[in-house]
């Protein structure tokens, strides 16, 4: 989990969702680079934290206690209370709530490298999922992600080598 300190200034809620040969495995996705932040869910991580992390440790604490509990029903429990919590947060939390949602599937195959970084953010991407910010007809495609685009930019006079 990522705690971005400062105002709440996302563009965007992304909903992650990942597909393919790495099964038990989440992508993970910065929720700021390069300036812009988006608010990111993702499903499968919460619920895997959720059952993997949080219903052991309760359950744990409880039996430490000598109280009971059970792991099934708090699991359960806690993923409807949790999703009653998104929810809210979608409908009546700003900025949140006046932002557009995008589902984003991360499909991967077998062999696929592993990616370390962030992808280069700076210049802007096509935005497939929202086809009112594609590109219009007759302008020119992006500038294609290869190396640092801020490095390949002209530089004004007085920060030139």
């Amino acid at each position: 989990m990522t705690i971005v300190q400062g105002p709440l200034s996302g563009e965007a809620v992304a909903i992650i969702d990942t597909d393919g040969a790495c099964p038990g495995k989440t992508a993970a996705v910065p929720p700021s680079h390069g300036g812009s932040q988006l608010f990111i869910y993702h499903p499968k991580a919460v619920d895997d934290f959720r059952l993997k992390v949080l219903t052991p440790f309760f359950v744990s604490q409880a039996t430490k206690q000598g109280k009971t509990i059970e792991g099934p029903a708090f699991y359960n429990a806690l993923k409807s209370l949790q999703a009653k919590q998104l929810a809210a947060v979608l409908e009546l939390l700003p900025p949140a709530n006046a932002l557009p949602v995008w589902a984003v599937t991360i499909k991967t195959q077998a062999g696929d490298p592993a990616l370390t970084a962030p992808v280069n953010t700076r210049a802007k991407p096509q935005n497939l999922a929202n086809p009112a910010y594609a590109p219009k007809s007759g302008n020119p495609p992006p500038p294609k992600a290869s190396g640092d685009a801020a490095a390949a930019a002209p530089k004004p006079a007085h920060l030139s080598t």
